[in-house]
């Protein structure tokens, strides 16, 4: 089986000392990665950047705008609703680099040339929205990337899984009335960026018959069912290196399922 992983050397250009998201974090990653000799078992290729069409696919024109002023400029830029994002003049061209990355991911799967892939990118991508940047992201790699598998592969149905302890509000937004790409986002309310409710299902789904709340228990107890049983197999299998962390994570879902928490139903929203 071939795995494509790509991802590039000049992420560490977008750092900003003393912010929470800075260099040190992808290179955690790339070390790990590394010394455990997984990098070596997939096909590396270096990312190349977004074109402007494919952050279109996304993001308002007025965005690509400022984002091409920014790279001009000369010094530090904060964006974002609670000035919380950074901006370097370096930075729109590493976020090209990210999302082109995602992409260029999809691509080699779609085409044939991989079962699978693994993109390891900053800056991270899932809570900027259309119209900006936020939650230190700065272009919606995920998003884009799946836009682009429609777009030009013709991809009908998409599952996009967010597995992040916040909600994935940009990625989201990106699609609410589109029917042919189903979001899940695992998250803790009311953390950051306080949205994700139970009530967000979005808008214009084809329900084939079945209620809109139907839908969403079913999508619900099947993720979280099979979120269960994924890390017992992984466990009594012995090839978790943590098994208290494993089985930490099992007992917290297993915990919030049975006891049928809002936390639960706000963490896990699908449309």
């Amino acid at each position: 089986m071939t795995t494509i992983y790509t991802t590039h050397p000049r992420y560490v250009e977008h750092t900003l000392s003393g912010h929470p998201e800075h260099s040190g974090r992808i290179q955690s990653v790339w070390e790990t990665l590394n010394t455990s000799g997984l990098a070596a078992r997939m096909t590396q290729i270096e990312a190349t950047m977004a074109t402007d069409e494919q952050i279109l696919y996304v993001h308002t024109k007025e965005y690509l705008d400022l984002l091409n002023i920014i790279a001009i400029g000369h010094g530090l830029v904060m964006i974002g609703a609670g000035m919380d994002t950074y901006a370097l003049p370096v930075s729109p061209e590493i976020a090209r680099l990210a999302a082109g990355g995602v992409i260029q991911a999809v691509d080699e799967v779609l085409r044939g040339n991989a079962h699978n892939g693994l993109a390891v990118v900053r800056p991270p991508g899932h809570h900027a929205i259309p119209q900006r940047g936020m939650g230190f992201c700065l272009l919606g790699n995920i998003a884009m990337a799946a836009r682009h598998a429609q777009y030009i592969h013709g991809v009908e149905r998409i599952l996009i899984v967010d597995f992040d302890v916040h909600h994935g509000n940009g990625t989201q937004d990106m699609f609410y009335d589109d029917d042919g790409v189903l979001f899940i986002s695992t998250h803790q309310s009311p953390f950051y960026p306080g949205t994700g409710r139970i009530n967000e299902t979005g808008i214009g789904l084809k329900l084939r018959g079945l209620r809109q709340g139907a839908l969403f228990r079913l999508s619900m107890r099947c993720c979280v069912a099979m979120l269960i049983m994924g890390w017992q197999q992984c466990v009594r299998r012995g090839i978790m290196p943590f098994h208290s962390a494993a089985w930490a994570s099992v007992y917290w879902v297993i915990s919030l399922w049975r006891l049928v928490t809002p936390n639960i139903f706000m963490g896990l929203n699908a449309y």
